[in-house]
């Protein structure tokens, strides 16, 4: 089965979510201006998507932006420690840095949780 071509745009145009600890050093309104900027990225193919009003591609589309502004309020909230880790080549440490920040978040106030409020839906089929 061939990826409908404007959900894999999405993801594709979503996935500067994930790269930020290999971007050197940035200060932190750079920082937050680049996560913004990626995460409104994604707008442009979702509004197609959109577009087609089929409701399992429209469903898709709404999970994934809802997570990806999950990701978005996550790395907001902890944007000292999100853009400091610099990692070395031992995932171990990788790991252990983001444990430590996603403890410190559970700890903090959880009405501002960055987990989305829907399930995501499944796949659509094309």
């Amino acid at each position: 089965m061939k990826s409908p071509p404007n959900h894999m745009q999405v993801f594709i145009d979503s996935m500067g979510m994930l790269h930020y600890s290999a971007l050197g050093d940035m200060d932190n309104k750079e920082f937050k201006d680049m996560m913004v900027e990626t995460c409104g990225a994604m707008d442009f193919y979702g509004n197609k998507i959109l577009k087609e009003d089929k409701e399992a591609h429209t469903n898709w589309y709404n999970s994934f932006k809802d997570l990806v502004k999950g990701i978005l309020s996550f790395v907001l909230k902890n944007l000292a420690q999100c853009g400091k880790f610099r990692g070395k080549d031992d995932q171990k440490d990788a790991e252990d840095f983001f444990k430590s920040i996603c403890d410190a978040a559970m700890k903090g106030d959880q009405a501002g949780s960055a987990t989305p409020s829907a399930a995501p839906a499944q796949a659509p089929q094309v």
